[in-house]
């Protein structure tokens, strides 16, 4: 083990060091082939994803499906409704590897079919890992600050950053110098923010911040100038404490010219002039907060209520093309630049890809465990399209096809932003709460600037998943309801806890359900645990559950014992 570890620390920490020996070109294990594997087994609500030590070519893992179901009752998610963490567990199996294809939900490349779980540990082990891990992007050095708000000119050579210390900055990301960096002037605003809109005009001599305060600031980018101060003078909805609250923008955008800054802030809206810092215009569609786009300098494409979504020739106009879409309110409205596409989504896990040279319905795309705010972003070409979803994840699609083309997976959070650079080749994320912008190349064997990128790193627990389990401590409560086929509760069912890795040892512990068919069970200190309800004239049910450090909920549902 001592020699592994060494040759593992190596291969990580002296990569790239001149004189350093060649890695070894290890080969992808052969299609239908049965095998052993060792590594990270991630399970979320939709996602089954096992990211295998020692082999290359693993992209963002395999999907891995049990061929008996009862092998994988400790390990897999468990719960019924998205939201709640990865399940994680370094595995150790043996398993059939698919032909390439496309698998589970169709951007995982190779299915893994378990045949027989060999060991399960509740902690990393070792493990040299090919999987495609999000990496710090080099082009931009951190500040050490949260990133709250990121955005890039067309041609995607400037970045601004604007951080929780209030300060944004510029950056030439094809020569990697800092161009500016001044205070925002909202310092105080920002200590809880997570995202605040940031915006270039289109020749990128402009930048505005929708500020959490209400404010708009328009700065020159490269002198750090502020053009611009437009006031809060929109309120949200009803009062708080018989008063009137201050809304903050939602997203800002610029008209082709860059004559014309669109603020779209609570039910509405603002319409500003950027020569004369006037308000000239308010757009209010609807009862529904509009999402808003410019299509030049005057014509715009604006989110109604019941799924519409409208073209105006200009502010005043009646609209000219206005199309139904199967969405009642829009989280995200966002076309690429050739024109092409329009993409659509709302508060669930299908987004819509619409034709706008077509006038039609496109495709209709599931994402991952989407969950209404995150990233989107096209291509240059128009070719693909990239969202943020999933436990921290980033999927890719074909426009033309709408069909999956991969995924990458373990950014340390929720993607809140995301562009391609400008040749293509590479995607840019900022997680929330990150202090680095990341990147991820669509060519896996080439790194930054081509370089080639085979060297292996320390498998990652899947994102977010639950704390590691303290030694000797116990884990927490598992409580659930006990309900008949009518969704009623039963009163007095018997609950007993046992070991799920010892079969046929004695209960854990045992509790009874209370008026409201409640149970609660305290003090269980192993991970794996079976869950048995009992009660007279019913007929006994089984739960299988992997407690995490917070405790679980198992409900049970007895049917009459006939």
């Amino acid at each position: 083990m001592r020699a592994r570890t060494t040759a593992l620390a190596a291969a990580i920490g002296l990569a790239g060091v001149a004189g350093a020996q060649p890695q070894k070109v290890l080969s992808a294990p052969a299609a239908d082939s049965v095998g052993i594997y060792s590594g990270v087994y991630a399970s979320t609500f939709n996602e089954s994803i096992f990211s295998a030590c020692d082999v290359p070519g693993i992209g963002s893992g395999w999907w891995l499906r049990f061929h008996n179901e009862r092998d994988g009752r400790f390990l897999r998610y468990q719960y019924s409704a998205a939201g709640m963490p990865t399940v994680s567990h370094f595995i150790r199996v043996r398993g059939r590897l698919s032909p390439p294809g496309n698998y589970g939900e169709g951007f995982q490349t190779r299915e893994l079919v378990v045949d027989s779980v060999l060991d399960v540990r509740e902690t990393m082990q070792e493990c040299a890992s090919y999987e495609e891990l999000p990496q710090p992007w080099p082009a931009i050095k951190s500040s050490g600050a949260p990133i709250i708000g990121a955005t890039t000119t067309n041609d995607g050579v400037q970045v601004a950053l604007l951080d929780r210390e209030g300060f944004v900055s510029v950056w030439n990301t094809r020569t990697g110098a800092l161009v500016n960096r001044f205070p925002s002037g909202d310092e105080g605003a920002l200590a809880s923010a997570y995202r605040v809109p940031l915006a270039f005009t289109r020749d990128g001599k402009r930048l505005a911040e929708g500020g959490l305060d209400g404010v708009v600031r328009v700065w020159n980018p490269v002198t750090g100038e502020r053009i611009w101060t437009l006031p809060a003078t929109d309120t949200m909805s009803g009062t708080a404490n018989g008063r009137k609250v201050v809304a903050a923008s939602a997203a800002i955008d610029f008209n082709q010219s860059g004559s014309l800054l669109a603020n779209n802030v609570n039910e509405r809206i603002a319409i500003w002039s950027m020569d004369t810092g006037k308000r000239v215009d308010t757009f209010k569609e609807g009862w529904w907060y509009s999402k808003f786009l410019f299509i030049d300098d005057a014509s715009f494409i604006a989110s109604g209520d019941s799924g519409l979504v409208k073209i105006y020739p200009r502010f005043g106009a009646e609209p000219i093309w206005r199309f139904k879409t199967p969405l009642r309110t829009f989280r995200f409205l966002e076309r690429s630049s050739d024109g092409r596409w329009l993409f659509l989504n709302g508060s669930s896990d299908s987004a819509f890809l619409w034709s706008l040279s077509d006038g039609q319905l496109a495709h209709k795309l599931a994402i991952p465990s989407w969950f209404g705010f995150g990233a989107v972003a096209f291509s240059p070409d128009g070719k693909i399209l990239a969202t943020s979803g999933g436990r921290n994840g980033l999927y890719l699609w074909d426009t033309k096809t709408g069909k999956p083309l991969k995924s990458f997976q373990k950014f340390p959070n929720i993607v809140i932003k995301t562009w391609f650079t400008a040749d293509g080749k590479s995607i840019v994320g900022l997680a929330m709460y990150d202090t680095v912008l990341r990147v991820v190349h669509l060519d896996p064997s080439k790194g930054p600037f081509g370089a080639p990128n085979a060297v292996p790193v320390q498998a990652w627990w899947g994102a977010h998943s639950w704390p590691a389990r303290v030694p000797g401590r116990g884990l927490g409560s598992i409580t659930g309801f006990v309900t008949d086929s009518a969704k009623k509760p039963i009163i007095g069912v018997d609950i007993a806890a046992f070991d799920g890795d010892k079969p046929g040892s004695a209960p854990l512990a045992s509790t009874t359900t209370n008026a409201a068919g409640r149970y609660l069970l305290q003090g269980v200190n192993v991970q794996h645990v079976t869950l048995r309800a009992m009660m007279r004239g019913f007929a006994p049910d089984v739960r299988h559950t992997h407690l995490a450090t917070q405790g679980v909920e198992a409900n049970f549902e007895l049917k009459k014992d006939r």
